[in-house]
């Protein structure tokens, strides 16, 4: 079951009442107690893929941008040199953005090709 697994410990305390009346439910706790004990949890590391590492960063990034934008929008004054500073970080981020996207355009023709040549 997912809810006994991680990194913790897990203890089922089973109790029984001695008392004729509650055979029932006695016998249905002593089932349930051992089907619980027989439940095995298996432990995977995460596996970690560095391209999730970079779009992690990237969304990160564009996040943090769109805050500061957001900021400046509802709580910068209407001069001209606030305007001018947003146009310009907008401006800054798209060309970053395009910079990224032909880093990781130029990687993964690489290896494609990589790829291709090791199936030829």
């Amino acid at each position: 079951m997912d809810s006994l697994g991680g990194n913790t410990t897990t203890i089922l305390l089973a109790t029984l009442n001695p008392l004729s009346s509650t055979i029932e439910e006695s016998i249905s706790t002593l089932k349930f107690a051992t089907w619980a004990s027989k439940i095995k949890v298996y432990s995977k590391a995460n596996e970690f893929d560095p391209k999730d590492d970079a779009l992690i960063k990237w969304l990160w990034r564009e996040v943090m941008h769109l805050k500061d934008i957001l900021h400046m929008r509802n709580h910068g004054s209407k001069n001209d040199i606030n305007l001018e500073i947003l146009t310009l970080k907008e401006e800054n981020h798209k060309l970053k953005e395009l910079a990224e996207f032909g880093k990781f355009a130029k990687e993964e023709v690489q290896k494609l090709e990589t790829e291709n040549l090791e199936l030829k």
